[in-house]
């Protein structure tokens, strides 16, 4: 359920937003000369941490991006080519004709691709063209070709964002994407109002759709199962969709609030969001981390005690934080000195500390791969991180083969690399 920031530059305002397909993109805010003449205001970007000297991708590996789904996962190759694996039950990995792919399987989509994305069981990825590409399932629109016809097994150009969609993001059956001309746009399941359109119930769009309530300047766009966030560049947070569990940060758990809210409570200016399935987290400026709604197996960094958190908690890490990612009950995140810390639940290995205890409500440092982290991604019960020479390496849950280890029914809690990914043809 994760979103992707594709390398490019796009004008916003008084600066030019540097935008990298990484999980530690930094939301650098460059000088516009012209607009600063003609207003003279501040720069209005909130920045993550940015890594330690020599943490960046080098090396003999090949991955540029990873993406994971509930059950799936994907990785962009350096050779701009698409590879997927795990539960293809809607043939949201590629080639129908398998229930489960647990090795790499590539994706034809005939031409470069530089951003990739996963969410329940649909995919999209934005080819080098800037037209995004979504298939998988489609029961509810969510890939966003203007049917309810599911599943869609080859991909489908979702052509009313053209070539303008910067980042996008997926959640359990919608999808969102944000513009470049900082619009947030949304389509799929609505039940919860997870669309941001101001009404809720059971029906689908199936054709990006104008979030209109939100303020201008959106830089990040994150959809949730059910809930979707976006931040602005001023580093407000802003949450729609399903709160039965306080995920929207609104102080309350309404059943559900289908007109983007304002999030209370949070540092002055977050630099970058990630939506678990029904929490939410926020990473600030200065590397604190900040979690809010559900708790029930201490993925906010806190003990439980039976109730949601309606506002944030302040995460206790050692180090600041410079990315991180939301699973179903499960948190991790990267710190600057590139060290990956996970928290929560562990019932399948998804902490990656060599056993699959029942959870952890304290960050545990995965040290097995060294601080040599430079992205974290998570999906429902599996975990993977892309290490600096390029290596994807993963664990936990490989009921559906979403390791990429070739084998599937099986539960890893140690790191294991992706060794098929590289050498696949």
């Amino acid at each position: 359920m994760r979103g992707y920031v594709f390398e490019r530059f796009a004008r916003s305002g008084p600066c030019v937003m540097l935008l990298v397909h990484s999980a530690l993109a930094t939301s650098a805010c460059l000088p516009n000369v012209a607009a600063a003449e003609d207003e003279q205001q501040e720069a209005l970007a909130c920045r993550s941490p940015a890594p330690r000297k020599g943490l960046t991708k080098s090396g003999s590996g090949c991955v540029a991006a990873v993406a994971t789904g509930s059950y799936h996962t994907c990785a962009l190759r350096t050779d701009g080519s698409v590879w997927c694996w795990g539960n293809n039950d809607y043939g949201q990995v590629w080639d129908p004709s398998v229930a489960t792919r647990p090795s790499p399987t590539r994706v034809s989509l005939r031409a470069r691709v530089i951003g990739i994305t996963a969410g329940g069981s649909h995919t999209c990825a934005k080819k080098s063209n800037g037209t995004l590409w979504c298939w998988g399932e489609n029961y509810y629109g969510e890939v966003g070709d203007g049917t309810t016809d599911s599943p869609k097994l080859i991909p489908f150009q979702v052509a009313l964002l053209g070539e303008n969609a910067t980042d996008v993001s997926l959640g359990a059956l919608h999808t969102c994407a944000r513009k470049n001309d900082g619009t947030v746009w949304c389509w799929g399941y609505n039940y919860d109002g997870q669309l941001g359109l101001g009404v809720a119930g059971d029906s689908s769009v199936p054709v990006p759709s104008l979030v209109s309530a939100l303020p201008e300047g959106i830089a990040q766009v994150e959809a949730g199962a059910a809930h979707a966030c976006a931040r602005t560049e001023r580093g407000a947070v802003w949450c729609w969709g399903n709160n039965m569990l306080g995920q929207l940060g609104n102080g309350d758990t309404a059943e559900s609030e289908p007109v983007p809210i304002e999030s209370a409570a949070l540092p002055s200016c977050v630099a970058r969001i990630a939506t678990g399935a029904y929490h939410t987290c926020a990473l600030s400026e200065d590397g604190a981390l900040h979690c809010w709604g559900s708790n029930d197996k201490g993925q906010l960094g806190a003990v439980p005690d039976g109730s949601p958190a309606l506002g944030a908690k302040s995460v206790a890490l050692a180090d600041q934080v410079m990315s991180m990612d939301t699973g179903l009950q499960h948190t991790c995140a990267v710190s600057s000195v590139g060290a990956l810390w996970c928290w929560g639940d562990n019932e399948f290995g998804q902490l990656g500390i060599g056993s699959n205890e029942a959870w952890s409500a304290t960050p545990l440092e995965l040290t097995t791969l060294g601080a040599q982290i430079v992205s974290v991604h998570t999906g429902y019960a599996h975990t993977c991180a892309v290490t600096t020479d390029k290596t994807l390496w993963c664990w936990g849950d490989n009921r559906f083969g979403q390791l990429g280890t070739g084998e599937r029914d099986t539960v890893e809690p140690r790191p294991i690399p992706v060794t098929d990914l590289c050498d696949a043809r």
